[in-house]
């Protein structure tokens, strides 16, 4: 027998649920992508998680994409989100890392977009008891001098970052009118 316990009030996170809070960040992006790009991005979700958090299926060209998914739920008193991994995580350096704050019931205004070579290479370095560990802090707005300005997209656009907008045009202009069909 299932018992099932309801929680009232306002979700907060804490150290032990980090694996759930990862979760619940991995499923706002997906469904962000599948929102946006309205039929345009397919998503597929491994059994296992063995360092890629899921793959995106572009229809448009067929291309798909691995995506590594980290969140978090809250800012530094700095007002920025930091993301750590540990180096040993990062398996293909053409996957897509994405990292967002998760703010109450939506992502974050801007959400961190990048491929994880250049993740690696743009990252802060540490070494913790013979791990290496790599760190992104970055602030949710535009421009600025942080070097992960050119790689923050505005959660609106997520979707094109992934090449929907410039695929479904494409789609839109190459297929033919109903005249022509007849």
């Amino acid at each position: 027998m299932v018992r099932l316990v309801i929680v009232e009030g306002s979700v907060r996170w804490h150290h032990g649920q980090t694996l759930a809070a990862g979760q619940v960040v991995e499923f706002k992006v997906w469904a962000e992508l599948v929102r946006q790009s309205m039929g345009g991005l397919h998503l597929f979700l491994p059994l296992r998680d063995l360092g890629i958090d899921g793959v995106v299926h572009r229809l448009a060209d067929g291309i798909y994409l691995p995506v590594q998914v980290k969140g978090r739920t809250s800012l530094t008193a700095a007002g920025q989100v930091h993301i750590t991994v540990t180096a040993s995580s990062l398996t293909d350096d053409r996957a897509l890392m994405v990292a967002a704050l998760v703010d109450s019931d939506q992502l974050g205004r801007f959400v961190l977009v990048v491929d994880e070579a250049t993740f690696r290479s743009l990252a802060v370095h540490d070494v913790v008891e013979g791990r290496e560990y790599l760190t992104a802090a970055f602030a949710l707005h535009e421009g600025g001098p942080s070097r992960w300005a050119p790689y923050l997209v505005a959660r609106e656009s997520l979707a094109e970052r992934f090449g929907v907008a410039q695929a479904m045009a494409c789609l839109l202009y190459t297929s033919p009118s109903p005249r022509d069909r007849q």
